[in-house]
């Protein structure tokens, strides 16, 4: 019985990430590993600020939502090391990825590994 909701559980997490995904044309992953969880939590509500927000999963959920989107396979294939988030750029996309950058330079991380803006890989 518990496995059979930890499954279930899965499978909500991935169907919840793979209609955020779908709903939103751009996204970035980052690697958040060494930041504490006060800081991690300070730029989530930082990025919620801009209209933006940030998914914080396990890799491989993670990975199985981003392969239901065809182009963006590289990113999932190539992209996800370490502890990574994913972050739905929203409103103003340039706007969420300056203040990543600023905190980043705060903190030490996140730092970002790549993007998909628009419809294209960066």
């Amino acid at each position: 019985m518990k496995d059979a909701f930890k499954k279930q559980r899965k499978l909500n997490i991935v169907s919840t990430l793979k209609e955020e995904i779908n709903s939103c044309s751009n996204l970035a992953i980052c690697d958040y590993q060494g930041l504490s969880s006060e800081n991690l939590n300070k730029l989530r509500r930082q990025v919620k600020s801009t209209g933006s927000s940030i998914a914080v999963v396990k890799k491989s959920l993670l990975k199985i939502s981003l392969l239901s989107k065809d182009n963006l396979k590289p990113l999932a294939e190539e992209k996800i090391n370490g502890q990574a988030a994913l972050v739905f750029l929203k409103e103003n996309p340039l706007d969420t990825i300056k203040t990543i950058s600023k905190f980043s330079e705060q903190f030490g991380k996140p730092t970002l590994r790549a993007g998909f803006l628009e419809g294209k890989m960066v």
